[in-house]
């Protein structure tokens, strides 16, 4: 599971990849700035802007599966009912 920051890094890149994927024909110097920035935030982690949006979907599915896992553990225990005799 990421960190906050390391989810707030990928979110920050794909939001410039695609700025700069929607604005490479209107300007294309900001465009490579925008991306230059994203692959700048994605560097400690090793990854690129095109497998940023991967990353996150697959950290949500990771933390999806580890709540599904705590839910069926809580309705699997027994319920005790008090002292035994």
């Amino acid at each position: 599971m990421f960190t906050d920051q390391h989810r707030d890094d990928l979110l920050t890149a794909v939001a410039l990849a695609e700025f700069s994927y929607r604005r490479q024909r209107d300007t294309p110097r900001l465009d490579a700035r925008s991306w230059q920035l994203a692959v700048n935030h994605l560097s400690k982690y090793g990854i690129e802007p095109y497998e940023a949006v991967d990353a996150l979907r697959a950290d949500d599915k990771r933390n999806a599966d580890a709540e599904f896992e705590i839910r069926t553990e809580m309705i699997d225990a027994p319920i005790r009912e008090g002292p035994e005799p």
